[in-house]
């Protein structure tokens, strides 16, 4: 059998080099066609090499695959034309023999595609094509997961190809498909761009955008079709800085001794207790986080200043190369008070009104031509900015252009973001969304993002599932407007049983009516084999496991306060399990409560069981001479396991410790300390789990990751050594 996949090369030497050019392609030109040739080539190629390693083919004698340009004589029993009409003439030459048109149609949604597969003299044609270069792209994925071929985790043993057995040529049929969400994306500060499987395994998944602490190959993730995402809470740092050099004084600008931008202009900085603010004491290249006192908003002069850099930087600066910019000041950024300020509304509304200002700005650069593709501005719905406006917004407000991101961080995962039983925490939170997205009268009309926080950083990597929160979720999400998603903060690699989570809130960004609980038996089976029924039994615990660790881990609020185990009690002693969701105990008799999640000590207790479980999966693998990649994916496993699990051993002797000295326990305390230690010398032994994180060194090794490094390292102390 032949199969011959055909592509054009356009004006490049051939596909391989075409699909191989996006370095030297201008992909931030809108109008520029080569990107179009690069990534349809890249198509061809994926599809050519996965077809080669595909175990249907590979184990036939008499099968035979053919990457071939147009100008080639393309004959072959199964003919993969890549692209529709416009973009290969094989398309536009097999559709006039057919009378009819196979390609997918320039009204289709963006990123759409469709697979079209007919039978004309004798040959079978299969007809890739999208509306627009990244559908044709995910045509080809589409065609090789119907292949059986299935990409749930970036290292080799993530990928999943079907048995020999399988069968690989398609019936006839036509197939389109289009995502239901239109961004859906990958986010982290704390890693760059360099490893090529994250991004190769993002594409495969449909994921069109992507923020990196730092990106530094652009061009392979625009070939791909993923939009680059940036900014953030360094915006005032690098643009309106109280303590940098004014530039526009006589002279050299940058002289020294010339005056800083607050000794050259106070008013543009916030009035706090009736007194210009320049406080901004962050150090973001050992921190890697912004704070301070935002700017005086309401002043003209200033917020023109700020705009004007930032399009020069977006024209030709460190952010030259974004889509996506996220604008945003200081986190947990303190108010100007003046009276002007307060006359443009809540906070909300002066955050938009900086975002319509800027857009105005980046509208006037693409008319005159400096600017030449459509920067979108992502303003928060975070904090102190969680309601919307609290009044209209200008009438020339550019919906298009500037979104805003809805980051529910103080919620719980006991429930789903929109369970009416969670009245401890969700509730509030679901009215403060609510007020972006029903009503008549709000006052905000655009499409939202949602940023998410199934890997908050406090979470560390940790191997935490929320399968379940994320299935109810994304539905909820899009059914109330919501058509933008990524959550925050995707590892890297060695991703172990959270290849769960990332593979699938992609898919559900696709499609979320998709059916989540038979996804995830799929999952299960194609991941583990032999191994999938102890799996599931091992996932379903760490699932529920996981359902506490916003105030175990992270932090969660009540009213108006937030409450946390690891930096607040055992940091600060202020308060022992003081919220419904998460008791310490199971204790007999306390009242019925649908706020009530899984206790501390019961969490304790199912990682331990995940640990027997998955104690007893290792060896039974080992035992039955299990193939390289399901001993990969439980070594994975293993490396997550061990780390979750000291830090909750870790957890659980501190919290005795403490117990024990509120009672004047010392002896037992210093004893039971022994085991404490035990542990946090075992999790600063452990750096594998994060090593996706050295741009952050808070979490240089699990005992930092822990958030108690310094109680514990005072406790360590107080009992010798």
């Amino acid at each position: 059998m032949r199969i011959v996949i055909v592509a054009d090369k356009g004006s490049f030497a051939g596909i391989r080099s075409a699909a191989g050019a996006e370095e030297t392609i201008d992909w931030w030109d809108d109008a520029n066609p080569e990107s179009a040739v690069c990534t349809t080539c890249f198509a061809a190629v994926e599809l050519y090499d996965h077809l080669l390693r595909l175990p249907s083919i590979v184990s036939r004698t008499d099968c035979e695959v053919v990457l071939t340009e147009i100008a080639e004589a393309a004959s072959g029993d199964w003919l993969l034309l890549v692209g529709g009409a416009a973009a290969n003439p094989a398309t536009a030459a097999l559709e006039q023999r057919l009378g009819r048109v196979v390609s997918a149609g320039e009204d289709a949604p963006e990123e759409s595609y469709r697979i079209c597969t007919a039978l004309h003299e004798g040959v079978r044609y299969t007809v890739l094509s999208g509306r627009d270069r990244t559908g044709t792209l995910y045509a080809a994925y589409a065609l090789l997961e119907k292949l059986g071929i299935r990409w749930y985790a970036p290292d080799e043993c993530g990928t999943v190809f079907p048995p020999a057995e399988t069968p690989f040529v398609p019936e006839e049929g036509d197939e389109t498909s289009a995502p239901a969400y239109t961004t859906r994306g990958i986010y982290t500060e704390f890693a760059d761009d360099a490893d090529e499987r994250l991004i190769a395994w993002a594409a495969r998944n449909r994921c069109n955008y992507a923020l990196f602490h730092r990106i530094d190959r652009p061009h392979r993730l625009k070939k791909r079709g993923i939009r680059l995402g940036g900014g953030g809470h360094n915006l005032l740092h690098r643009f309106m800085n109280p303590k940098a050099p004014y530039p526009y004084q006589a002279g050299d600008a940058s002289s020294k001794g010339g005056p800083t931008t607050a000794e050259a202009h106070p008013e543009w900085f916030a009035l706090i207790g009736g007194q210009r603010s320049f406080r901004t004491g962050n150090n973001p290249e050992v921190e890697g986080y912004y704070w301070g006192d935002n700017y005086c908003t309401s002043n003209r002069d200033a917020t023109e200043e700020l705009c004007s850099r930032v399009v020069d930087d977006l024209i030709g600066g460190a952010w030259s190369r974004l889509d996506y910019l996220d604008v945003w000041l200081y986190d947990n950024g303190v108010w100007c008070e003046c009276e002007a300020c307060a006359a443009q509304g809540n906070y909300t509304r002066r955050m938009a009104l900086l975002v319509h200002e800027l857009s105005s700005h980046i509208a006037k650069a693409r008319e005159a031509g400096r600017l030449k593709r459509n920067v979108k501005l992502i303003f928060a719905a975070y904090h102190e900015c969680l309601d919307a406006p609290d009044r209209p917004l200008p009438d020339d407000f550019d919906y298009s252009r500037c979104l805003v991101t809805f980051f529910p961080i103080e919620r719980c995962y006991v429930h789903d973001f929109a369970d009416s039983c969670c009245t401890e925490t969700n509730a509030k939170l679901v009215r403060q969304y609510e007020s972006w997205t029903k009503g008549e009268e709000r006052t905000y009309r655009g499409e939202l993002f949602i940023g998410e926080y199934y890997n908050v950083s406090s979470f560390a990597n940790m191997p935490l599932l929320f399968g379940d929160r994320i299935a109810a979720d994304i539905p909820y999400y899009y059914e109330t407007g919501a058509r933008h998603f990524y959550y925050m903060h995707i590892p890297v690699k060695r991703w172990g049983m959270l290849a769960q989570i990332n593979s699938l809130h992609l898919r559900l960004l696709w499609e979320p009516q998709l059916d989540a609980a038979a996804w995830t038996r799929r999952y299960l089976q194609n991941y583990y084999g032999p191994a999938a029924d102890a799996m599931a039994g091992l996932y379903d615990k760490l699932e529920s496991a996981s359902a506490g660790m916003k105030y175990i881990k992270h932090y969660q609020e009540k009213g108006d306060a937030r409450y946390a185990l690891s930096f607040g009690y055992l940091e600060k002693g202020n308060g022992f399990f003081p919220l419904v969701h998460t008791p310490y105990g199971d204790e007999d008799g306390r009242p019925a409560d649908p706020n009530e999640g899984i206790s501390f000590l019961e969490t304790l207790r199912l990682f331990r069981e995940c640990r027997a479980i998955l104690d007893r999966t290792l060896a039974e693998a080992a035992d039955s001479g299990a193939d390289d990649a399901l001993l990969r994916r439980l070594a994975d496993d293993d490396m997550r396991l061990a780390y979750g699990c000291a830090m909750m051993e870790f957890y659980d002797a501190l919290i005795r410790v403490t117990r024990l000295l509120e009672r004047g326990e010392e002896h037992l305390a210093g004893q039971t300390f022994d085991r404490a230690r035990m542990y946090g010398e075992a999790l600063e032994r452990m750096t594998e789990p994060l090593l996706d994180c050295h741009y952050y060194p808070d979490l240089a090794n699990g005992l930092k990751a822990s958030w108690v490094e310094p109680a514990y390292r005072r406790l360590a102390e107080r009992f010798g050594g």
